[in-house]
């Protein structure tokens, strides 16, 4: 397998191209770290601002999909990523939407 060099980044999409060039380079991983770092950011500002577990999980899990959602749509997330993101929703809104608060 021969990798890209950085000599081939196309500078005629600006500095995003760097990203393009950091991804293809490290298989995907770097899209799939960078929305996991979204997803623990969210969460933790969510958290630390309304003190419960449940809507901060959902919250963080919406905003990585609009994120992974506008990443596919751009070739930087595979769609692999984009399916696992729509599966952590799915989850954090059944957590949300089933369980009961009324203790």
């Amino acid at each position: 397998m021969t990798w890209e060099s950085p000599t081939s980044i196309d500078w005629s999409n600006g500095f995003g191209s760097v990203f393009y060039y950091v991804n293809s380079v490290s298989l995907g991983w770097a899209s799939r770290m960078f929305l996991i770092a979204i997803f623990i950011i969210v969460f933790t500002a969510y958290y630390k601002t309304r003190d419960e577990y449940k809507g901060a999980f959902a919250f963080s899990s919406l905003a990585t999909f609009i994120l992974a959602l506008m990443g596919w749509l751009t070739n930087f997330v595979d769609l692999y990523t984009l399916i696992y993101t729509t599966a952590v929703l799915l989850v954090a809104l059944a957590v949300l939407f089933v369980t009961d608060d009324t203790y």
